[in-house]
Protein backbone atom coordinates (compact mmCIF):
# COMPACT_ATOMS: atom_id res chain seq x y z
CA UNK A 1 0.00 0.00 0.00
CA UNK A 2 2.42 2.46 0.96
CA UNK A 3 3.98 2.01 -2.75
CA UNK A 4 0.93 2.92 -4.41
CA UNK A 5 1.21 7.12 -3.84
CA UNK A 6 -2.74 7.23 -4.30
CA UNK A 7 -4.64 9.91 -2.99
CA UNK A 8 -7.37 10.03 -0.09
CA UNK A 9 -9.89 9.73 -2.66
CA UNK A 10 -8.73 7.21 -4.91
CA UNK A 11 -7.35 4.96 -2.21
CA UNK A 12 -11.10 5.09 -0.45
CA UNK A 13 -12.40 4.16 -4.37
CA UNK A 14 -10.17 1.57 -4.30
CA UNK A 15 -10.88 0.01 -0.83
CA UNK A 16 -14.97 -0.62 -1.87
CA UNK A 17 -14.00 -2.52 -5.00
CA UNK A 18 -13.60 -6.13 -3.23
CA UNK A 19 -15.72 -8.73 -5.54
CA UNK A 20 -16.36 -10.23 -2.57
CA UNK A 21 -17.53 -7.48 0.29
CA UNK A 22 -21.15 -8.96 0.53
CA UNK A 23 -19.87 -12.30 1.67
CA UNK A 24 -17.40 -10.50 4.43
CA UNK A 25 -20.46 -8.61 5.71
CA UNK A 26 -22.58 -11.51 5.88
CA UNK A 27 -20.21 -13.36 7.53
CA UNK A 28 -19.43 -10.61 10.09
CA UNK A 29 -23.59 -10.80 10.44
CA UNK A 30 -23.43 -14.83 10.87
CA UNK A 31 -20.63 -14.60 13.73
CA UNK A 32 -22.68 -11.24 16.00
CA UNK A 33 -26.26 -13.60 15.97
CA UNK A 34 -23.77 -17.18 17.02
CA UNK A 35 -21.44 -15.52 19.70
CA UNK A 36 -18.88 -17.29 21.33
CA UNK A 37 -16.72 -17.41 24.09
CA UNK A 38 -13.11 -18.09 25.27
CA UNK A 39 -12.09 -20.90 23.73
CA UNK A 40 -15.40 -21.63 22.21
CA UNK A 41 -14.78 -20.49 18.95
CA UNK A 42 -15.67 -23.80 16.73
CA UNK A 43 -18.44 -22.73 14.87
CA UNK A 44 -16.54 -19.28 14.35
CA UNK A 45 -13.83 -20.77 12.96
CA UNK A 46 -15.68 -23.37 10.97
CA UNK A 47 -17.63 -20.55 8.88
CA UNK A 48 -13.93 -19.05 8.30
CA UNK A 49 -12.21 -21.83 6.98
CA UNK A 50 -15.44 -22.49 4.82
CA UNK A 51 -15.07 -18.79 2.87
CA UNK A 52 -11.58 -18.84 2.96
CA UNK A 53 -11.52 -22.47 1.16
CA UNK A 54 -14.38 -21.32 -1.50
CA UNK A 55 -11.77 -18.31 -2.16
CA UNK A 56 -9.09 -21.00 -3.04
CA UNK A 57 -7.12 -20.55 0.34
CA UNK A 58 -5.31 -24.18 0.99
CA UNK A 59 -7.32 -26.24 3.55
CA UNK A 60 -4.02 -27.89 4.36
CA UNK A 61 -2.42 -24.69 5.25
CA UNK A 62 -4.45 -24.61 8.28
CA UNK A 63 -2.53 -25.19 11.47
CA UNK A 64 -4.34 -25.75 14.42
CA UNK A 65 -2.97 -23.73 17.56
CA UNK A 66 -4.32 -23.08 21.10
CA UNK A 67 -7.95 -24.97 19.84
CA UNK A 68 -9.77 -23.80 18.60
CA UNK A 69 -7.79 -20.81 17.38
CA UNK A 70 -5.15 -21.91 13.83
CA UNK A 71 -2.86 -19.97 11.78
CA UNK A 72 -1.90 -20.27 8.18
CA UNK A 73 0.84 -19.20 5.50
CA UNK A 74 0.66 -17.14 2.75
CA UNK A 75 3.90 -16.97 0.97
CA UNK A 76 4.35 -14.54 -2.31
CA UNK A 77 4.54 -16.02 -5.98
CA UNK A 78 6.31 -12.46 -7.09
CA UNK A 79 10.09 -11.91 -8.04
CA UNK A 80 12.19 -12.14 -4.84
CA UNK A 81 13.30 -8.25 -3.53
CA UNK A 82 15.54 -9.53 -0.69
CA UNK A 83 16.30 -11.46 2.39
CA UNK A 84 13.18 -13.56 3.83
CA UNK A 85 10.44 -12.20 5.97
CA UNK A 86 7.51 -12.96 7.61
CA UNK A 87 4.86 -11.03 8.63
CA UNK A 88 2.30 -11.68 11.42
CA UNK A 89 -1.18 -10.50 11.49
CA UNK A 90 -3.53 -11.03 14.44
CA UNK A 91 -7.24 -11.40 14.73
CA UNK A 92 -8.86 -12.41 18.25
CA UNK A 93 -12.17 -14.16 17.37
CA UNK A 94 -13.95 -14.60 20.94
CA UNK A 95 -17.19 -12.74 22.17
CA UNK A 96 -18.16 -11.74 25.49
CA UNK A 97 -20.15 -12.76 28.36
CA UNK A 98 -22.94 -9.99 28.16
CA UNK A 99 -25.83 -9.75 26.58
CA UNK A 100 -26.92 -7.65 24.13
CA UNK A 101 -29.39 -4.83 23.92
CA UNK A 102 -29.56 -3.88 20.24
CA UNK A 103 -33.37 -4.33 19.70
CA UNK A 104 -34.07 -4.65 16.32
CA UNK A 105 -31.00 -5.11 15.04
CA UNK A 106 -31.37 -7.93 12.28
CA UNK A 107 -27.98 -9.94 13.38
CA UNK A 108 -28.42 -9.16 17.08
CA UNK A 109 -26.90 -12.41 19.22
CA UNK A 110 -29.58 -14.80 19.81
CA UNK A 111 -28.12 -16.14 23.03
CA UNK A 112 -28.49 -14.60 26.53
CA UNK A 113 -25.30 -13.44 27.99
CA UNK A 114 -23.35 -14.46 25.25
CA UNK A 115 -22.45 -10.95 22.56
CA UNK A 116 -19.63 -9.93 20.23
CA UNK A 117 -19.81 -6.53 22.07
CA UNK A 118 -16.14 -5.74 21.74
CA UNK A 119 -15.95 -5.90 17.87
CA UNK A 120 -13.85 -9.05 17.88
CA UNK A 121 -16.45 -9.80 14.71
CA UNK A 122 -15.55 -7.29 12.86
CA UNK A 123 -11.81 -8.24 13.44
CA UNK A 124 -12.01 -12.03 12.04
CA UNK A 125 -14.12 -10.94 9.70
CA UNK A 126 -11.58 -8.22 8.28
CA UNK A 127 -8.94 -10.48 8.61
CA UNK A 128 -10.36 -13.28 6.61
CA UNK A 129 -11.28 -10.61 3.76
CA UNK A 130 -7.58 -9.94 4.19
CA UNK A 131 -6.30 -13.12 3.70
CA UNK A 132 -8.62 -13.50 0.76
CA UNK A 133 -7.53 -10.35 -0.79
CA UNK A 134 -3.98 -11.32 -0.84
CA UNK A 135 -4.78 -15.04 -2.08
CA UNK A 136 -5.91 -13.25 -5.16
CA UNK A 137 -3.31 -11.34 -5.57
CA UNK A 138 -0.43 -13.63 -4.77
CA UNK A 139 1.56 -12.92 -7.78
CA UNK A 140 2.28 -9.28 -6.61
CA UNK A 141 4.03 -10.20 -3.31
CA UNK A 142 7.89 -11.06 -2.96
CA UNK A 143 8.25 -15.14 -3.01
CA UNK A 144 10.57 -14.17 -0.20
CA UNK A 145 7.59 -12.74 1.70
CA UNK A 146 5.40 -14.67 3.87
CA UNK A 147 2.38 -13.54 6.05
CA UNK A 148 0.96 -15.52 8.70
CA UNK A 149 -2.69 -14.78 9.22
CA UNK A 150 -3.35 -15.72 13.14
CA UNK A 151 -6.80 -16.32 13.80
CA UNK A 152 -6.76 -16.24 18.11
CA UNK A 153 -8.93 -17.77 20.55
CA UNK A 154 -9.98 -16.40 23.99
CA UNK A 155 -8.77 -12.74 24.41
CA UNK A 156 -11.16 -11.62 26.48
CA UNK A 157 -10.02 -14.27 28.72
CA UNK A 158 -8.56 -16.77 29.87
CA UNK A 159 -5.83 -15.47 27.43
CA UNK A 160 -5.62 -17.03 24.24
CA UNK A 161 -2.43 -15.05 22.92
CA UNK A 162 0.28 -16.68 25.63
CA UNK A 163 -1.00 -20.30 24.79
CA UNK A 164 -0.47 -19.80 20.70
CA UNK A 165 2.76 -18.61 21.87
CA UNK A 166 3.40 -21.59 23.80
CA UNK A 167 2.34 -23.72 21.03
CA UNK A 168 4.75 -22.15 18.21
CA UNK A 169 2.50 -19.64 16.53
CA UNK A 170 5.53 -16.83 16.42
CA UNK A 171 8.15 -19.63 15.32
CA UNK A 172 9.57 -18.25 12.33
CA UNK A 173 7.95 -14.55 12.55
CA UNK A 174 9.79 -11.24 12.35
CA UNK A 175 7.12 -8.80 13.15
CA UNK A 176 3.71 -9.14 14.32
CA UNK A 177 0.89 -6.37 13.87
CA UNK A 178 -3.39 -5.95 15.03
CA UNK A 179 -5.65 -3.70 15.12
CA UNK A 180 -9.00 -3.18 17.04
CA UNK A 181 -12.10 -1.44 15.77
CA UNK A 182 -13.55 1.53 17.99
CA UNK A 183 -16.12 4.72 17.49
CA UNK A 184 -13.87 6.58 20.03
CA UNK A 185 -12.98 7.84 16.32
CA UNK A 186 -14.40 8.80 12.90
CA UNK A 187 -14.54 5.68 10.25
CA UNK A 188 -11.02 5.28 8.68
CA UNK A 189 -9.53 7.30 11.05
CA UNK A 190 -6.38 5.48 12.45
CA UNK A 191 -5.59 5.87 16.44
CA UNK A 192 -1.54 5.11 16.56
CA UNK A 193 1.26 5.78 18.80
CA UNK A 194 5.07 4.91 19.56
CA UNK A 195 5.13 3.03 23.25
CA UNK A 196 2.72 2.52 25.31
CA UNK A 197 -0.82 2.26 23.57
CA UNK A 198 -2.63 0.37 25.99
CA UNK A 199 -2.40 -0.39 29.80
CA UNK A 200 -1.37 -2.98 31.94
CA UNK A 201 -4.43 -4.31 34.21
CA UNK A 202 -4.68 -6.02 37.26
CA UNK A 203 -7.29 -7.44 39.52
CA UNK A 204 -8.16 -7.05 43.52
CA UNK A 205 -10.22 -8.85 45.81
CA UNK A 206 -11.35 -8.34 49.20
CA UNK A 207 -12.81 -10.69 51.61
CA UNK A 208 -14.43 -9.36 54.31
CA UNK A 209 -15.34 -11.38 57.89
CA UNK A 210 -16.98 -9.50 61.19
CA UNK A 211 -19.49 -10.86 63.34
CA UNK A 212 -23.17 -10.69 62.34
CA UNK A 213 -25.38 -9.74 64.39
CA UNK A 214 -29.57 -8.05 65.28
CA UNK A 215 -29.41 -4.53 63.15
CA UNK A 216 -30.19 -2.67 66.14
CA UNK A 217 -27.36 -4.02 68.05
CA UNK A 218 -24.07 -2.84 66.43
CA UNK A 219 -22.29 -2.46 69.79
CA UNK A 220 -22.16 -6.51 70.31
CA UNK A 221 -21.16 -6.92 66.35
CA UNK A 222 -18.30 -6.42 64.01
CA UNK A 223 -20.22 -5.02 60.83
CA UNK A 224 -17.91 -5.90 57.80
CA UNK A 225 -19.82 -3.06 55.94
CA UNK A 226 -18.60 -0.38 57.75
CA UNK A 227 -15.42 -1.54 57.49
CA UNK A 228 -15.70 -2.57 53.33
CA UNK A 229 -16.60 1.36 53.17
CA UNK A 230 -14.04 2.40 54.52
CA UNK A 231 -11.23 0.52 52.97
CA UNK A 232 -13.07 1.62 49.54
CA UNK A 233 -12.78 5.46 50.43
CA UNK A 234 -9.02 4.43 51.31
CA UNK A 235 -8.11 2.70 47.94
CA UNK A 236 -10.05 6.10 46.17
CA UNK A 237 -6.68 7.99 47.50
CA UNK A 238 -3.84 5.65 46.12
CA UNK A 239 -3.80 7.14 42.64
CA UNK A 240 -3.81 11.36 44.07
CA UNK A 241 -1.60 10.01 46.94
CA UNK A 242 0.60 7.53 46.45
CA UNK A 243 1.46 7.49 42.30
CA UNK A 244 4.36 10.68 41.10
CA UNK A 245 1.73 12.63 38.51
CA UNK A 246 3.98 11.48 36.04
CA UNK A 247 2.39 8.76 35.29
CA UNK A 248 -1.18 7.52 34.75
CA UNK A 249 -3.19 4.72 36.56
CA UNK A 250 -6.60 3.86 37.69
CA UNK A 251 -8.10 2.06 40.36
CA UNK A 252 -11.64 1.30 40.44
CA UNK A 253 -14.09 -0.54 43.00
CA UNK A 254 -16.51 -2.36 40.64
CA UNK A 255 -18.56 -4.94 42.40
CA UNK A 256 -19.52 -5.14 46.45
CA UNK A 257 -22.04 -8.14 47.96
CA UNK A 258 -23.23 -7.94 51.63
CA UNK A 259 -26.16 -9.51 53.33
CA UNK A 260 -29.98 -9.98 52.57
CA UNK A 261 -31.73 -8.21 54.90
CA UNK A 262 -32.01 -4.10 56.01
CA UNK A 263 -32.26 -5.40 59.91
CA UNK A 264 -29.32 -7.89 59.83
CA UNK A 265 -25.43 -7.28 60.12
CA UNK A 266 -23.98 -9.67 58.18
CA UNK A 267 -21.04 -12.04 58.74
CA UNK A 268 -19.11 -11.51 55.82
CA UNK A 269 -18.80 -8.64 52.86
CA UNK A 270 -16.66 -9.02 49.68
CA UNK A 271 -15.47 -6.78 46.82
CA UNK A 272 -13.61 -6.12 44.11
CA UNK A 273 -11.92 -3.79 41.33
CA UNK A 274 -9.66 -3.45 39.29
CA UNK A 275 -6.22 -2.00 38.38
CA UNK A 276 -4.75 -0.35 35.07
CA UNK A 277 -1.20 1.20 35.05
CA UNK A 278 1.97 1.19 32.14
CA UNK A 279 4.84 0.68 34.44
CA UNK A 280 5.50 -2.07 36.71
CA UNK A 281 6.34 0.07 39.55
CA UNK A 282 3.42 2.11 39.54
CA UNK A 283 1.69 -1.73 39.70
CA UNK A 284 3.54 -2.66 42.90
CA UNK A 285 2.90 0.75 44.72
CA UNK A 286 -0.76 0.01 44.40
CA UNK A 287 -0.74 -3.55 44.46
CA UNK A 288 1.23 -2.68 48.45
CA UNK A 289 -0.91 0.17 49.20
CA UNK A 290 -4.31 -2.08 48.75
CA UNK A 291 -2.94 -4.91 50.96
CA UNK A 292 -1.91 -2.32 53.29
CA UNK A 293 -5.11 -0.34 53.71
CA UNK A 294 -7.44 -3.56 53.93
CA UNK A 295 -4.96 -5.26 56.44
CA UNK A 296 -4.56 -2.26 58.66
CA UNK A 297 -8.51 -0.85 58.39
CA UNK A 298 -9.59 -4.31 58.79
CA UNK A 299 -7.61 -4.64 62.24
CA UNK A 300 -9.27 -1.24 63.29
CA UNK A 301 -12.43 -2.99 62.81
CA UNK A 302 -11.84 -5.93 64.16
CA UNK A 303 -12.47 -7.77 61.27
CA UNK A 304 -10.67 -10.32 59.66
CA UNK A 305 -8.95 -9.39 55.86
CA UNK A 306 -8.46 -11.87 53.31
CA UNK A 307 -7.23 -9.91 50.59
CA UNK A 308 -6.11 -10.95 46.87
CA UNK A 309 -4.15 -8.62 44.07
CA UNK A 310 -3.64 -10.20 40.60
CA UNK A 311 -1.64 -9.10 37.79
CA UNK A 312 -3.43 -9.46 34.38
CA UNK A 313 -2.50 -8.65 30.64
CA UNK A 314 1.08 -6.58 30.40
CA UNK A 315 1.05 -3.08 29.02
CA UNK A 316 0.75 -2.85 24.75
CA UNK A 317 3.79 -1.26 23.51
CA UNK A 318 4.48 -0.36 20.59
CA UNK A 319 7.95 -1.07 18.71
CA UNK A 320 8.96 2.45 17.13
CA UNK A 321 10.18 1.32 13.64
CA UNK A 322 6.91 -0.78 13.23
CA UNK A 323 4.86 2.03 14.46
CA UNK A 324 6.54 4.24 11.43
CA UNK A 325 5.93 1.30 8.74
CA UNK A 326 2.30 1.14 9.59
CA UNK A 327 1.98 5.15 9.43
CA UNK A 328 3.87 5.41 6.30
CA UNK A 329 2.00 2.49 4.80
CA UNK A 330 -2.02 4.19 5.89
CA UNK A 331 0.29 8.15 5.57
CA UNK A 332 -3.41 7.90 2.74
CA UNK A 333 -5.75 7.92 6.11
CA UNK A 334 -5.98 10.77 8.63
CA UNK A 335 -3.78 9.58 11.52
CA UNK A 336 -4.03 10.43 14.82
CA UNK A 337 -2.99 10.01 18.75
CA UNK A 338 -5.39 11.91 20.63
CA UNK A 339 -7.07 10.06 23.63
CA UNK A 340 -4.13 7.32 23.43
CA UNK A 341 -2.82 5.71 25.71
CA UNK A 342 -6.31 3.72 26.63
CA UNK A 343 -6.90 2.31 29.74
CA UNK A 344 -8.15 -0.96 28.21
CA UNK A 345 -5.89 -4.11 28.48
CA UNK A 346 -4.93 -6.45 25.41
CA UNK A 347 -3.36 -10.15 25.12
CA UNK A 348 -1.74 -9.09 22.11
CA UNK A 349 0.85 -7.35 23.96
CA UNK A 350 2.27 -11.01 24.59
CA UNK A 351 2.91 -10.87 20.77
CA UNK A 352 4.90 -8.30 20.78
CA UNK A 353 6.48 -8.72 23.94
CA UNK A 354 7.93 -11.57 21.42
CA UNK A 355 8.95 -9.80 18.38
CA UNK A 356 8.63 -6.32 16.92
CA UNK A 357 4.98 -5.16 15.92
CA UNK A 358 2.84 -2.29 16.21
CA UNK A 359 -1.18 -2.28 16.93
CA UNK A 360 -3.79 0.41 16.42
CA UNK A 361 -7.08 1.26 16.13
CA UNK A 362 -9.67 2.17 13.11
CA UNK A 363 -11.86 4.32 13.99
CA UNK A 364 -16.01 3.60 13.02
CA UNK A 365 -18.07 6.44 13.99
CA UNK A 366 -20.31 7.50 11.26
CA UNK A 367 -23.54 9.18 11.41
CA UNK A 368 -26.75 6.88 11.19
CA UNK A 369 -24.88 4.10 12.96
CA UNK A 370 -24.38 2.53 16.36
CA UNK A 371 -21.71 4.60 17.85
CA UNK A 372 -22.06 3.12 21.61
CA UNK A 373 -18.22 2.21 22.69
CA UNK A 374 -17.02 -1.25 23.17
CA UNK A 375 -17.85 -3.25 25.97
CA UNK A 376 -21.74 -1.52 26.26
CA UNK A 377 -24.76 -3.73 25.73
CA UNK A 378 -25.23 -1.85 22.59
CA UNK A 379 -22.09 -1.88 20.73
CA UNK A 380 -22.13 -3.39 17.08
CA UNK A 381 -18.93 -2.95 14.51
CA UNK A 382 -19.91 -0.40 11.90
CA UNK A 383 -20.07 -2.84 8.44
CA UNK A 384 -18.45 -0.07 6.71
CA UNK A 385 -15.44 -0.55 8.56
CA UNK A 386 -14.99 -4.18 6.78
CA UNK A 387 -13.89 -2.84 3.45
CA UNK A 388 -11.12 -0.32 4.89
CA UNK A 389 -10.30 -2.84 7.57
CA UNK A 390 -9.50 -5.61 5.46
CA UNK A 391 -7.70 -3.44 2.55
CA UNK A 392 -5.48 -1.75 5.71
CA UNK A 393 -3.33 -4.92 5.87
Amino acid sequence: ISHCNLSLMSFKEHLIDIPFLDELIELRHWIHIHPETGFEEFNTVKKVKELLVKHDVDEDSFITCAEPGFFFDITGNGPSNGEDKTYGIRADMDALNMTEENEGLEWKSIYENKGHMCGHDGHTTILTGSAIMLKKKQGLLPSNITVRFIFQPAEEGPGGAEKMIEEGVLEGVDECYGLHVSPLWNLGVVAIKKGSLLSHFGSFHVNIIGKGGHGSMPSISNNPINCACQIVTALQSIVSTRIPYESLAVVTVGSIHSGNAFNVIPEKCSFGGTIRDYDPQTFEIIKTNIISFAENIGKAYNCEVECEVESGYPCTVNHDEETDKVKEALSCFEQTDSKLPLGGAEDFSYFIEKVPGCYFFLGTREDGKINNVNHSASFDCNDNAIAIGTTFW
